[in-house]
């Protein structure tokens, strides 16, 4: 293995260091990447978290093209939530989603894309619509975007779910929505079923929050739910209220738009961060 280690040092050049018989691949580019993960393959090598090989995409930032259009922006995976923001802005879009911006586009899809719109609310929301990736032996994935409808298997979703032991996101394809004004409304109810009950009735009157947050505190529970302005604003807003009371719910103070936050591994490759989530 050690031999390996060195001759595979080799091959990759400056992207490669190797001390205390660890190995590091950087690859500069999602073209290097592919080459590396082939070249590691071919000598037995797999790229691990923990093993004496890892793989960093952290080289890899670029914003590669926003279709405004579409409402899409492609992005490598090293790139954060928050290069991607600061992209999109001057086209009026954002991303939809709770999660923390600093973290990389590689964190995000390992969560999940937790803090995204949830599918409870929209069956066929999808935050990721396409997604270019290298397999463990070297080979370029490139699954366009398209309505996850109309793509038959969730390849995807596979992939993402995977931990990365299918393939490695080398870049995603991200929606965006036009920018809109989110409007927080919260209650705390005695008993989280109580909670639960109200989201599930508000759900099936019709309610398509942009976020919910369901937090414990004591025995009972306080649900956080953002609403997007517009014409619908309105009438969502009355049916939170009616269900919320319906079942003891008492307006208080909405949490932070933020997704609970848990431990991350260091490195978004491979085995690394797939058991990794944000409370919804």
């Amino acid at each position: 293995m050690a031999d390996a280690l060195v001759e595979l040092a080799a091959r990759l050049g400056a992207s490669a260091t190797l001390e205390d018989g660890t190995l590091v691949f950087r690859p500069a580019s999602r073209d290097e990447a592919a080459m590396g993960v082939k070249a590691a393959h071919g000598l037995g090598i797999r790229f691990e978290q923990e093993g004496r090989a890892s793989l960093d995409l952290s080289r890899l930032t670029r914003i590669l093209d926003v279709d405004a259009p579409s409402n899409l922006v492609h992005a490598e995976v090293g790139a954060t939530l928050e290069d991607v923001e600061r992209v999109i802005a001057p086209t009026g879009r954002a991303l939809v989603t709770a999660a923390p911006k600093t973290l990389t586009l590689g964190e995000y899809l390992a969560t999940g894309c937790a803090g995204a719109p949830s599918p409870d609310d929209d069956p066929v929301t999808q935050a990721v619509a396409g997604l270019e990736a290298v397999t463990p032996d070297g080979r370029r994935l490139d699954l366009r975007p398209a309505p996850r409808r109309a793509i038959g298997p969730d390849l995807i979703g596979g992939i993402l779910k995977s931990g990365w032991s299918l393939a490695i996101p080398l870049s995603v394809h991200l929606t965006v929505r036009p920018k809109r004004v989110l409007h927080p409304v919260a209650h705390r109810f005695d008993r989280r079923t109580d909670a639960e009950g109200a989201l599930a009735w508000m759900r099936g009157r019709g309610v398509r929050p942009v976020h919910t947050r369901l937090r414990q505190e004591g025995e009972g529970a306080v649900l956080s739910i953002w609403l997007e302005g517009g014409p619908l604003l309105s009438p969502m807003q009355r049916i939170v209220t009616e269900e919320a009371k319906k079942r003891g719910g008492q307006v208080v103070e909405p949490d932070a738009y933020e997704a609970e936050e848990r431990a991350l591994g260091a490195s978004p490759t491979l085995d690394a961060l797939a058991d990794a989530r944000f409370a919804r």
